[in-house]
């Protein structure tokens, strides 16, 4: 299980997992796209932040979304079998 928050967000976006979540059940990539016209907007390399001491400590991936345009997104995190979940995020 994850928790994404703040949402609606402002500046960062922070995607903290359970603690109980087996690595292998983490996902691969976190992609970011705009709603309107589905543009991706960022591309996260999720298994770069699993070994850092940051992550170690509080299982969180933090995302920066202040210089993006308010509005309507959609988190896709992928997982290492290709399925993937998607989060409805808001901007303001």
């Amino acid at each position: 299980m994850y928790k994404v928050f703040p949402n609606p967000a402002k500046d960062q976006v922070r995607i903290q997992f359970d603690d109980a979540q087996a690595a292998e059940r983490l996902p691969q990539i976190i992609r970011l796209y705009s709603e309107v016209g589905g543009k991706e907007v960022r591309v996260i390399e999720a298994t770069e932040h699993y070994a850092t001491a940051a992550f170690n400590q509080d299982r969180t991936i933090v995302i920066s979304v202040g210089d993006l345009p308010r509005g309507t997104y959609y988190l896709r995190l992928v997982n290492r079998d290709g399925t993937s979940e998607n989060v409805r995020l808001v901007l303001e």
